[in-house]
């Protein structure tokens, strides 16, 4: 337990500084979170607004993109685990609506001060779906306390599982939040054992 809480202690730290910073992840365009997806979203996409939405960005994806067809629809649930400096949060609020509702749960208060920042700065208008808290994924609290059983129509992640220390800890968090029925994104980094096989090839 201890060699956890010192890596937590660790990833902390190090997002910590991330939040206070002022880096502009410009790759993010690769990622999906193009000025077209802004302007989908009726945010008026512009150099200026990309670069202040995704300074302190970190991940290697874009959750929300995974699978056409399942964006989260007006009205819905979505909890983003290790939401960080809040842009999936505020892209996912956008999506859902005023009927909707997106919780954002990180470890690191400073991103989350940060993304309440982003909300109120770049957003305001989603700020009433929108809450940030402040919890574990893999302590074997199964995020109690913070997000209720099966009220989640979306969970997304975006490069934070990679993180835990318990990652079986953090999926069971991840699943019981989730509805029946309900979409789980994930996008992550992960260690290859073997090569990887073509699928289509294999075939």
């Amino acid at each position: 337990m201890v060699a956890a809480d010192k890596l937590r202690a660790v990833v902390e730290q190090d997002y910590a500084a991330l939040a206070l910073g002022e880096k502009y992840y410009g790759a993010v365009h690769t990622w999906g979170y193009t000025h077209e997806l802004l302007d989908r979203l009726g945010m008026k996409a512009s150099d200026e607004l990309h670069k202040k939405l995704f300074k302190a960005a970190c991940g290697g994806g874009c959750p929300l993109l995974l699978s056409p067809g399942y964006f989260p629809g007006a009205g819905e649930t979505v909890v983003d685990l290790g939401c960080g400096a809040g842009h999936d949060c505020i892209l996912a609020a956008k999506f859902v609506g005023p009927t909707g509702r997106v919780i954002g749960i990180d470890l690191t208060q400073k991103m989350l001060d940060r993304a309440s920042q982003n909300v109120a700065e770049l957003a305001p208008d989603c700020a009433p779906v929108i809450e940030f808290k402040r919890g574990l994924l893999d302590d074997g609290t199964l995020l109690k306390g913070l997000v209720d059983e099966n009220v989640a129509d979306l969970v997304m992640s975006n490069g934070v599982f990679n993180l835990t220390t318990d990652k079986a800890a953090a999926f069971r968090s991840a699943f019981r939040i989730l509805k029946p029925g309900g979409r789980f994104h994930l996008c992550d980094l992960c260690k290859v054992e073997e090569p990887v096989v073509d699928a289509a090839a294999a075939a």
